[in-house]
């Protein structure tokens, strides 16, 4: 993969709010799925990219926007083209209340997270971006409250178009292999049903392919083995229930599909680096500073 540009700024260490430009030549991928607590934008200024959000494979091209939600499990991987030139913004919701809020709520911006922009209004979000960019590159005199008005005026017309399209048909995506639909619907089954035990010989009975293609095909149009797929879902899950519930670790376990409490301890701190008590010890201790 060959780079040729990438700049990129934070109003502050926390990244309440960040801009990131970045140009891209070759293949490049995420190496595993993740999710943050900041919404996202990804305005895709040439060539393109495949998101792969919850259950679902999309593809961004030229003119398109991706809206991302907090704790959206998101991965993106090149298209055919092999390019990718795209503008990347992270924001918390805190810094749009800041400037005095919207009047409308950030999730509904995600119910339909791809946006085809129609040409003229292509124009005028590259716009916005590029002078967000710049406002921020300069750092002059209340650029900080600048870049808040020009974000929320990024938003206001987000939520415009998708008011404007209430009603009609979503645009249809290109198709990049005929098992992404077939993968798809797999992919939201495992998200509805983790808790329950589910095996890859079981899913390719039930959806009618055999094991071995599923093993197969599933990475290549999500990027994740079957079992890594699952394991993120069910730790997603049981990282919200200790963070908001008193629920005992052992209840976590059963309720995120693991039948031994002791598998689960062990799978959760290979993948996350502590026990589900000290995460939930440090996340309390984080609520008690804030």
């Amino acid at each position: 993969m060959e780079t040729l540009e990438a700049v990129g700024y934070s109003v502050d260490p926390q990244e309440s709010m960040r801009i990131h430009y970045l140009r891209q030549i070759g293949y490049s991928a995420m190496p595993r799925y993740h999710s943050h607590s900041s919404y996202e934008i990804f305005y895709v200024q040439d060539g393109g990219r495949t998101y792969f959000i919850n259950e679902t494979a999309i593809h961004a091209a030229k003119g398109d926007l991706v809206f991302i939600c907090p704790t959206d499990l998101h991965r993106t991987v090149s298209t055919d083209a092999l390019l990718c030139e795209r503008i990347l913004v992270n924001f918390t919701e805190e810094f749009i209340r800041e400037g005095g809020g919207l009047l409308f709520p950030l999730q509904e911006l995600g119910r339909d997270p791809l946006y085809h922009l129609p040409f003229e209004e292509q124009h005028a979000v590259q716009q916005c971006l590029q002078e967000l960019l710049s406002e921020m590159q300069r750092r002059d005199a209340g650029y900080i409250e600048y870049s808040r008005c020009l974000l929320t005026g990024l938003l206001i017309r987000l939520y415009r178009i998708r008011r404007r399209e209430h009603g009609q048909p979503a645009a249809v995506t290109s198709v990049i292999h005929p098992m992404e639909t077939k993968i798809t619907e797999i992919a939201r089954y495992i998200n509805d049903h983790f808790d329950e035990p589910l095996t890859l010989q079981g899913i390719a009975e039930l959806f009618y392919i055999s094991p071995s293609y599923l093993c197969r095909i599933f990475p290549r149009i999500t990027g994740f083995h079957f079992r890594e797929y699952l394991q993120t879902i069910r730790l997603r899950a049981a990282r919200e229930l200790l963070r908001h519930s008193t629920l005992s670790v052992a209840m976590i376990a059963e309720r995120t599909g693991y039948a031994h409490t002791a598998n689960f301890s062990v799978i959760f701190k290979k993948l996350t680096g502590c026990t589900p008590s000290q995460y939930r010890i440090m996340n309390r201790q984080k609520r008690n500073i804030q």
